[in-house]
C-alpha cells in the first residue's frame, strides 16, 4: 500500500439521534501568538464595554440627581416666597439648602471626573516627555564623549 494514498479521518461518534457522524476536524490556533492576540482583543472590547457602562452609569446618576433637586428647589422657593413660612421653618430651609449643595457637589464631582482623568493622562505624557528627554540628553552627551 502506497503511503500517499493513506488519508487519516477523524473517529466516527455515535450522537445522542443514534447517527453516526464525524466530530469537526477543523481545530482553532491556540499558539501563544494566537492566543495573546485574542487575548487582547478581548480586553479591550471588555474596555470599551465597560467604559460605555461606566458612562451611561454616570449620566444616569446625574439625571437622577438633577430629578432630586427640581423638588427640593420647588419646596426652597415655596417658603421663601412665604413670608409667614420663613419665620416658622428656617432650620427646614437650612436642611434643604444643605441637601441642594450636596446634589450640587456631587454633580460636579461626575460631570469633573473626565476632565480630572484627562490631566492626569496629560501630566503623565508630559512627564514620560521629559523622561524621554532627558534620555536622549544623556545617550547624546554620551555618544558625543565616545
Amino acid at each position: 500500500m502506497d503511503s500517499s494514498s493513506i488519508a487519516l479521518r477523524a473517529p466516527l461518534k455515535l450522537e445522542p439521534s443514534s447517527k453516526w457522524i464525524r466530530p469537526n476536524t477543523t481545530y482553532e490556533d491556540f499558539s501563544a501568538k494566537a492566543y495573546d492576540a485574542e487575548s487582547i482583543q478581548r480586553r479591550r472590547i471588555e474596555s470599551i464595554i465597560s467604559t460605555i457602562t461606566l458612562q451611561d452609569n454616570k449620566e444616569l446618576q446625574i439625571e437622577h440627581l438633577f430629578k432630586l433637586k427640581y423638588p427640593l428647589i420647588q419646596k426652597r422657593n415655596k417658603i421663601i416666597k412665604n413670608p409667614i413660612k420663613l419665620i416658622f421653618s428656617k432650620s427646614k430651609l437650612k436642611d434643604i439648602d444643605a441637601e441642594l449643595d450636596k446634589i450640587e457637589l456631587e454633580i460636579y464631582r461626575l460631570q469633573s471626573q473626565d476632565t480630572k482623568n484627562n490631566m492626569d493622562i496629560d501630566n503623565l505624557l508630559l512627564h514620560m516627555e521629559k523622561k524621554l528627554s532627558r534620555r536622549n540628553q544623556i545617550f547624546s552627551e554620551s555618544s558625543s564623549k565616545a
